[in-house]
């Protein structure tokens, strides 16, 4: 029977927020598959399961009535870990590994450190992590983290990046492509040491939505995998330059690496200020998990995911005013002006005025609070 989860009134509204909010924080904290709530409201209990795809909801219970939410408990507690929810694939480190890994690091005995695997196609690597450099603030999505970590084989400093990355066709996993431009020689490009899908970790509300059990939604629901890819190049924050000269250096040296990706038959798709970083002096160009591939008659004229991708302060016009407009080349470039543009303003002395900063961020370059609106100056460039 089909009932209706989300009721179109305030007090639906801030409890489908509530609950979110609770499992959002939830998946941040810990490493997890899924998550698991429960919500009760008066006599009527439902089950939810939530992944990086979206959220599945049993129909109600009537738990004083029937033995279905005892029943899940008590399945629940006898399930293995990877039923449950739980990412087997980060565990505890040895006392020993815990050592070495600090004095690599540079950290105090306080920090929890964990250990997690990165599978290649040939073998597993063991990595020893501390406190993620970035966080995530919805369920859904492909929820990444960095992590400076320890190599354990090769006894060095690596940055991990954590992922669940879109599975689509025609989109490539990250660490293909770094292979693919390494090959193709291009420069300004992080050394990538090992990549992989986690296992069988993949979404699986996307297979329900369609069921008919299942309410109607208009939503599209995108399924993800569960991906981790290792760098040995860790550089610092593009925000932190030391002089506009630098900072100028580091984007044309983003663009020198764009250009041989093109040449080579890969366009980045999401130019934003986060994914230049400074490598003693220099730029390189990193995060390339949206790329696509140019290596067809046809695919510039492709959109590969139902929703647009890319960083919104960054993002081109014609991006943003035309949802199913193809990514391009000129779009590209286009967000390589407003990363200078954001820089300037943001990080570097100007006559503008606070009142007039903050009017120009919110009309030309932030979005607003709904989502898919903002940016409307940047038309008149």
């Amino acid at each position: 029977m089909k009932t209706s989860f989300l009721h179109d009134t305030k007090g639906g509204t801030d409890t489908a927020g509530q609950i979110t909010a609770y499992v959002a924080a939830q998946l941040g904290a810990q490493f997890r598959t899924c998550a698991y709530s429960v919500l009760i409201v008066k006599s009527i209990a439902r089950l939810i399961q939530w992944d990086r795809t979206g959220a599945v909801v049993s129909e109600p219970i009537a738990y004083n009535q029937e033995p279905a939410l005892v029943e899940f408990f008590r399945r629940y507690h006898k399930a293995p870990q990877e039923l449950r929810g739980v990412d087997t694939t980060v565990t505890e480190p040895t006392a020993g590994e815990k050592r070495l890994a600090r004095k690599c690091l540079g950290i105090d005995d306080t920090t929890v450190l964990l250990k997690m695997a990165v599978q290649t196609p040939n073998s597993q690597r063991w990595y020893v992590i501390r406190a993620p450099m970035a966080n995530h603030y919805t369920p859904p999505g492909r929820a990444t983290r960095g992590f400076e970590a320890y190599d354990i084989e090769r006894r060095r400093k690596v940055f991990v990046k954590d992922t669940w990355r879109v599975d689509l066709a025609g989109i490539e996993k990250e660490g293909d492509t770094y292979q693919l431009l390494w090959a193709a020689q291009v420069r300004n490009l992080a050394v990538c040491s090992a990549s992989g899908d986690i296992g069988d970790q993949a979404t699986c509300t996307h297979l329900y939505k369609d069921a008919p059990w299942a309410c109607d939604t208009k939503r599209d629901l995108v399924p993800h995998h569960h991906y981790r890819l290792v760098l040995d190049t860790i550089g610092q924050s593009l925000t932190k330059f030391s002089s506009s000269r630098e900072m100028l250096r580091s984007v044309l040296d983003a663009i020198i690496c764009h250009d041989d990706a093109v040449r080579a038959g890969v366009l980045h798709c999401d130019i934003s200020a986060g994914n230049i970083l400074i490598v003693d002096g220099k730029g390189i160009l990193i995060d390339w998990d949206l790329s696509k591939r140019l290596n067809n008659s046809s695919a510039l004229d492709e959109v590969r995911q139902p929703t647009r991708t890319g960083t919104w302060q960054f993002m081109s016009a014609a991006l943003i005013w035309n949802k199913s407009a193809p990514h391009t080349f000129v779009d590209d470039l286009e967000s390589f002006f407003y990363v200078i543009l954001w820089l300037s303003l943001m990080y570097s002395p100007n006559s503008m005025s606070p009142a007039d900063l903050t009017s120009f961020m919110q009309t030309v370059l932030d979005p607003q609070q709904y989502e898919g609106t903002g940016g409307s100056g940047k038309r008149t460039f």
